[in-house]
């Protein structure tokens, strides 16, 4: 279910990389939309992380759990990490759902005011060529 958040982790690497190339170090607006997206993906980069982090520690801990021959604290040390790690999976799983809802949200936002900065674009341009067209028939009418 959450194998397809990698794809923000990969992103988020792809864009570190980005900031440490000299042609976009030079151009301001190119790393500002850099830095932009980054900061918008990392609260979930992060979060998918520790998710992958709990998944490791609870492996790890059930991996020593089916030992055999170990002792007792051993045992009672395993088991307390894995229940520690599971609710912590859980949590991180929600938040996960919660930074990704929250991207989308922002997202969708973001689109619907480019498409309105857009439609205000064409709607400037149209008023500019109807002031050309005007100020033609003005100075043909002179």
């Amino acid at each position: 279910m959450f194998d397809k958040i990698s794809v923000f982790e990969k992103r988020a690497e792809e864009l570190n990389n980005m900031l440490c190339m000299p042609e976009i170090a030079s151009d301001g607006e190119k790393l500002k939309e850099i830095m932009v997206e980054l900061k918008s993906i990392e609260p979930i980069v992060e979060a998918y992380r520790r998710l992958k982090n709990a998944r490791s520690t609870i492996e790890d801990a059930l991996e020593i759990l089916d030992t055999a021959g170990i002792d007792s604290e051993l045992k009672e040390m395993a088991q307390a990490e894995l229940d520690g790690s599971q609710a912590d999976l859980t949590r991180f799983q929600e938040d996960i759902i919660r930074k990704e809802s929250e991207y989308e949200l922002v997202q969708g936002k973001l689109d619907t005011a480019n498409a309105a900065m857009e439609e205000l674009r064409r709607e400037k341009h149209r008023s500019v060529q109807r002031i050309s067209e005007l100020e033609e028939m003005k100075a043909v009418a002179l």
